[in-house]
């Protein structure tokens, strides 16, 4: 696309209409400059379109980023619960299983 703008420049302003004689190397001289203006100005636009667009991406990930750690939370949370759980039926559980072999050693004893 930048070749054929630059071709079509060249061809514009090199044509006969846009060109005098006697000062062809003043205008050849306005001519490259007006080129090299021109395409510089297409590089800017590039340029903070591209930064733009990197600046948009990077927003997306940071976001992404931030939900994940959100969820990795309330995951690691809900993990913590359920091991308190799983440690007081563990607990629980040994105290009946004391207090049943507590009753039946008396149960014999009284036999």
């Amino acid at each position: 696309m930048k070749k054929l703008i630059l071709f079509l420049l060249i061809i514009f302003l090199g044509s006969p209409a846009f060109s005098v004689p006697a000062d062809s190397a003043k205008y050849f001289k306005v001519k490259i400059k007006s080129l090299d203006s021109l395409l510089e100005s297409m590089n800017g636009n590039s340029k903070t379109i591209e930064r733009q667009m990197n600046y948009d991406a990077d927003k997306k990930i940071a976001a992404i980023y931030a939900e994940m750690d959100k969820k990795e939370l309330i995951f690691m949370e809900e993990r913590q619960k359920l091991k308190i759980i799983i440690y007081c039926l563990c607990f629980v559980s040994l105290i009946v299983m004391g207090f049943a072999f507590y009753v039946l050693k008396k149960a014999k004893q009284k036999k």
